[in-house]
């Protein structure tokens, strides 16, 4: 690297601080209330294009304990606020690949049947718009709810 290494760690510095800066959201708390319950979630701006984002929302009862392998069971509504703004968590899954840590996903659970939700700003019963809610596949063996790829963000902003 000789001379150029003091360049490159500059440029690094600035490609890092100029994505960064393209992709920072501008967060607040949208609500909406459902049959479930009151949903809070996050307003993200991304490239001038504002959406509300909900992470998480429970689509059936945590295949845990007495309902593992079993049919999955509605959920219940909740009595608090639902807070909708982190990535939930992904279904445990299946490696076969011969680098088993290269398709490591932190946050797995059994605990695992959320959706995440987009939906436009300004959108409301008067004033529909398209959302969008992402089911994940891949038998256990791949798809997750927490995957970069799978963050409807910039799709969504960029229709």
């Amino acid at each position: 690297m000789g001379n150029n290494f003091p360049w490159m760690v500059q440029l690094l510095v600035l490609v890092t601080v100029t994505s960064a800066s393209l992709t920072l959201p501008n967060i607040s708390q949208p609500t909406v209330f459902t049959p479930l319950g009151k949903i809070t979630g996050t307003r993200v701006t991304f490239l001038g294009t504002t959406l509300d984002a909900y992470f998480g929302i429970p689509f059936a009862q945590p295949p845990v304990g007495l309902l593992r392998f079993k049919k999955t069971v509605p959920v219940s509504p909740w009595k608090n606020q639902l807070q909708a703004n982190k990535m939930p968590p992904a279904c445990v899954q299946y490696t076969v690949g011969p680098f088993p840590w290269k398709d490591y996903q932190p946050g797995q659970s059994e605990d695992c049947l959320y959706l995440n939700i987009w939906i436009p700003e300004g959108t409301s019963a008067l004033n529909k718009k398209t959302v969008m809610f992402w089911i994940y596949g891949g038998g256990y063996n791949t798809g997750s709810n927490r995957i970069e790829m799978y963050d409807a963000t910039a799709l969504f902003c960029s229709r």
